[in-house]
């Protein structure tokens, strides 16, 4: 149950510091697959999405919000 919902810090460091590129979008893809994990656990109430749920939450915040800004620049 933890590989489902646990990223590993590479994943995460190459989606806040990577460039845009094929391995990016893969990662970004894990992440999403991890949060339909959590959504799906969550609905029967599993303990663990709980603390794991919101770290996925900001660092999907932190993708969108930097991804966003850059294309503003």
């Amino acid at each position: 149950m933890v590989e489902d919902v646990a990223l590993s810090p590479n994943v995460v460091k190459r989606i806040i510091d990577g460039d845009v590129n094929d391995s990016w979008v893969k990662s970004l893809q894990e992440v999403d697959s991890k949060m339909k994990a959590i959504a799906a656990l969550d609905a029967i109430k599993v303990k663990a999405t709980k603390d794991v749920k919101p770290e996925l939450e900001r660092l999907e915040h932190k993708v969108l919000s930097s991804r966003f800004l850059e294309d503003e620049c």
